[in-house]
């Protein structure tokens, strides 16, 4: 299948960020929401942050036999992209019409009343995408699973049964992996050569309501480096995407060497979260300029709108790179893998960065900027792409590769279970 070009690829993340974001806000304005109701899951700010990581999966790089564990707080992300690819499925993996597709995404944390179709607070076995999804509500378990049962797919294959050939992939948040249960199974997971298991860290540095504050000095390092010296240690490839195409180009210029260095390991995250913060290049860009000469060269060689730019430019933002990245992980058959991925909570919306963000909602105005971004009219709740369109031709054809591979995995599995 050919690979869309980069302008088709956005398109369609920014439909899934949409639509996303539209699940959520709907889930929190339901006619029928009581004060003191549970909280609803798949937060705004997270699936943003987590929407290019997810868009590389499902576009480009998963197959149809891959299993995916998906932070619970990015739930929405992924059926977005599994609505937009025509594989919402009912109990029996047939595909649901469009308007079972539509109801189904208007009723994220609602109870089924005639059977239709509807989505839970995060990942669940009831899900109408359900298929291959670890069901995701407890934090830090889904990973470890995702790590057995590709030991356990290695163990069917070489016991002569048909397995497929599928790779397990796990996204995480920062704070998850503090999870004990994370740190018992990560030795074990390489001295067992589970080479086709990727573990996929969404690191944009906040927690829960508040930015994450590390003890750089005593750490010797931001916390990447200490996940990455962590991983490293116990036999686990790492890659790093921290760095998008234009930040990438401003580090040949004059002084673009210290100015990198400065992202990497000088500034702290807590500081670069509050410089996110700050929405006026030049509010910015003088700020820099007053309390960091370290990179003075640099700053003298370009402006503050590229200034702006370059900082706000994260390599989780970046879906080619994310999609090298995942390809990369798969090489080593006999080595795990770990991703660090820099992203920006809240991507793409006004809560940004912000502190109280992980249980902020867009307004009404905003969403309805995002919807007609991404060319629906204001009464458009949801939508797929145009069948002619080059994104809908595109999401056709990858959509129904997923689905046949989809199919020819519950023949395997009746076959084995028979076996």
């Amino acid at each position: 299948m050919k690979k869309p070009g980069l302008k088709v690829l956005d398109s369609i993340v920014k439909r899934a960020h949409y639509l996303a974001n539209q699940m959520i806000f709907m889930a929190n304005h339901r006619d029928d929401k009581e004060k003191g109701d549970p909280k609803v899951g798949g937060h705004s700010s997270a699936s943003s942050s987590a929407i290019h990581i997810t868009g590389a999966l499902h576009l480009l790089v998963k197959s149809g036999f891959d299993h995916i564990a998906n932070k619970p707080h990015a739930s929405p992300a992924d059926h977005a992209y599994n609505y937009l690819l025509d594989n919402l499925l009912d109990a029996d993996n047939q595909k649901l019409s469009l308007d079972d597709a539509n109801i189904a995404m208007s009723k994220l944390r609602a109870y089924s009343q005639n059977g239709e179709a509807v989505f839970q607070s995060y990942h669940s076995a009831y899900d109408p995408d359900r298929h291959n999804f670890f069901p995701s509500g407890t934090v830090g378990i889904p990973p470890v699973k995702a790590g057995y049962l590709a030991h356990a797919y290695r163990y069917a294959k070489e016991h002569g049964y048909e397995v497929p050939d599928a790779h397990f992939w796990a996204i995480m948040g920062d704070s998850e992996f503090r999870e004990g249960s994370l740190f018992e199974a990560v030795p074990d997971f390489a001295e067992r050569e589970i080479g086709n298991l990727t573990w996929i860290l969404d690191y944009n540095r906040q927690s829960l309501d508040g930015h994450r504050i590390t003890n750089k000095k005593i750490m010797e390092g931001t916390d990447d480096s200490r996940v990455e010296r962590t991983m490293k240690a116990n036999g686990w490839e790492v890659i790093q995407v921290r760095h998008g195409k234009f930040r990438m180009e401003m580090f040949k210029k004059k002084g673009g060497a210290i100015f990198q260095q400065w992202l990497e390991e000088d500034l702290e995250d807590y500081e670069l979260q509050a410089l996110l913060l700050l929405k006026d290049a030049k509010t910015l860009f003088t700020r820099v300029k007053d309390h960091h000469k370290e990179i003075s060269e640099f700053l003298d060689n370009v402006s503050a709108e590229d200034f702006i730019k370059a900082l706000h430019d994260f390599g989780g933002h970046d879906i080619e790179q994310l999609v090298d990245a995942f390809e990369k992980s798969k090489l080593d058959p006999r080595r795990p893998t770990m991703i660090i991925v820099h992203t920006l909570k809240g991507w793409n919306l006004r809560m940004a960065a912000q502190q109280g963000n992980h249980s902020a909602l867009p307004t009404d105005d905003e969403m309805l900027e995002l919807r007609q971004a991404t060319g629906l009219d204001k009464e458009t709740e949801f939508a797929r792409f145009d069948e002619n369109s080059e994104e809908g031709k595109f999401l056709k054809e990858r959509g129904e590769e997923l689905y046949q591979q989809i199919l020819v995995q519950d023949e395997l599995k009746a076959k084995n279970e028979q076996n």
